[in-house]
């Protein structure tokens, strides 16, 4: 009876503790082969967080895998900016599946893709949720936070991206959108996010600025994915700087890439 009593003790402090139980099963991070655009799905315990829907053509094909996977309802749709290969494709998404919460950044887009997004929305009575502070985040047991710019001057579409931090066990994602020289500067002196990530969504397909370096040197990334295509190659001083700090790089050139995360290691499967 002794015995049993310990076992029970130790189990229930491990379940306290927050450390993984292999239970729980592992975290996935599958990225869509969409050309030179940005469509994710994060999933774990039965739980799926979509950012971004790639282009117009790319939101059949997103759903056609969900579908495939039996996923029939998205717990957020996450829209990092209103681009057109990263919005594209989500008034398909929107139209085919349950969504319970869709994530949109302060500012407005006419765009034509923006448009169909919203009128989708319309259609099926949803609401969006405008990020203006950062906001808490969790898929299954990750947890994480989205980030909103702090600044109100900022220029174009891509430094409005959200940001997205999540964890996982001993493991770590961040996924920066197409997020500019500006914004990488303050996301770097923000103190409420964490550095370093094991792994990084290389910010705008992999494009160089002023301050790739010093983000990938301050995330230290092990595994990083870059949205590129043949078309619309990463920069060669980008993969430098990712080589710089040992970094495995994957690319979604050539098919579908899946990061699969036991909250210890990450495996890789394209």
């Amino acid at each position: 009876m002794k015995k049993v009593y310990i076992l029970f003790l130790l189990l229930f402090i491990a379940g306290c503790s927050g450390q993984i139980t292999s239970q729980e099963g592992n975290f996935n991070v599958h990225a869509f082969k969409v050309g030179k655009a940005d469509s994710l799905l994060v999933s774990h315990q039965g739980q799926h967080i979509l950012i971004d829907a790639g282009e117009e053509d790319d939101g059949e094909k997103i759903v056609a895998y969900l579908q495939s996977k039996n996923i029939q309802k998205l717990d957020a749709l996450i829209i990092t900016h209103f681009d057109k290969d990263h919005v594209g494709g989500a008034d398909s998404i929107v139209r085919a599946l349950q969504i319970e919460h869709i994530y949109v950044p302060n500012y407005e887009s006419n765009s034509k893709q923006t448009r169909k997004f919203l009128e989708a929305i319309d259609e099926k009575q949803l609401t969006v949720e405008t990020i203006t502070d950062v906001q808490d985040l969790s898929v299954g047991k990750a947890m994480g936070k989205i980030y909103p710019p702090k600044q109100t001057n900022l220029k174009g579409d891509n430094d409005q991206s959200l940001v997205v931090s999540l964890s996982y066990g001993e493991t770590s994602f961040l996924f920066t959108g197409d997020i500019e020289a500006p914004r990488i500067a303050e996301l770097l002196t923000d103190s409420s996010i964490s550095m370093p990530h094991t792994f990084l969504k290389v910010p705008h397909h992999g494009r160089f600025n002023r301050q790739t370096t010093a983000l990938v040197e301050a995330v230290r990334p092990t595994y990083a994915l870059i949205t590129s295509s043949d078309k619309n190659p990463e920069h060669s001083e980008t993969v430098a700087a990712l080589e710089a700090v040992g970094a495995q790089i994957w690319t979604t050139r050539k098919g579908d890439v899946e990061f699969i995360s036991d909250g210890e290691k990450i495996e890789v499967t394209e």
